[in-house]
């Protein structure tokens, strides 16, 4: 082979294996997510900070003096319909998450965090979780939306 083509295959198969390498982000759910959740008319700061070992999604809501460790959390890939005819592209996957976490309120009682969403752009470095935030404390319990975007 002569030594011009040799130089620019071996070029471009360098270029090749360092972008492969530079696209290598992790799991989707792990990071830190920040946005908001609460009734439309107040909305308060979320924090999520979220790490994935392979087998299990662990965390932490809040993370400082009153973050709440996240108990239990999901990630269901719901596959796409299938294509309906030969050469047709199959239907998007969903992307489910689930968190739950306990937590202490300033008096020191407990709160309930039960949050359920769907991941928007899963490939994306800018995903998002948008969803529903359920958030129990003395028996009373707050629904409100959540959004939260990884950064």
């Amino acid at each position: 082979m002569p030594a011009r083509p040799l130089r620019l295959f071996c070029l471009l198969s360098c270029l090749l294996i360092a972008a492969t390498a530079f696209a290598q982000e992790g799991h989707p759910i792990k990071g830190t997510w920040v946005g908001y959740w609460g009734p439309t008319a107040t909305q308060n700061r979320v924090v999520i900070v979220m790490d994935y070992d392979g087998k299990t999604i662990s965390g932490t809501v809040n993370p400082g003096s009153y973050g709440a460790p996240v108990k239990l959390a999901r990630f269901d890939i719901i596959p796409g319909k299938p294509p309906a005819k030969p050469g047709e592209l199959p239907g998007e996957p969903t992307f489910k998450v689930h968190i739950e976490a306990d937590a202490k309120d300033a008096k020191g009682g407990s709160i309930t965090i039960i949050a359920d969403g769907t991941m928007q752009e899963a490939a994306l470095p800018n995903r998002f979780i948008t969803g529903t935030w359920t958030q129990t404390s003395g028996g009373n319990t707050v629904k409100g939306d959540f959004r939260i975007r990884r950064q």
